[in-house]
């Protein structure tokens, strides 16, 4: 009688651990996705405000990425 109480204790934690780390990853995953939305909308609105720098921005990115490569 015991062994099964302890088994069944066991189960029900394990459920609810379950559905609490569940929430947090949900959390987590909806403020990273409002960062990542916000950053994007700040870098449209900076290479519209300055239509130089446009065009110049990606290329400088795609530069830097290239040198990360071969670090």
């Amino acid at each position: 009688m015991i062994i099964n109480y302890d088994f069944n204790h066991q189960v029900q934690l394990a459920q609810s651990m379950q559905l609490k780390s569940r929430n947090w990853r949900d959390v987590a995953r909806e403020w990273f996705d409002q960062k990542q939305n916000a950053g994007k909308t700040w870098l449209r609105k900076f290479q519209f405000r300055n239509e130089a720098i446009g065009m110049l921005l990606p290329i400088l990115l795609i530069g830097f990425l290239a040198v990360l490569r071969f670090i």
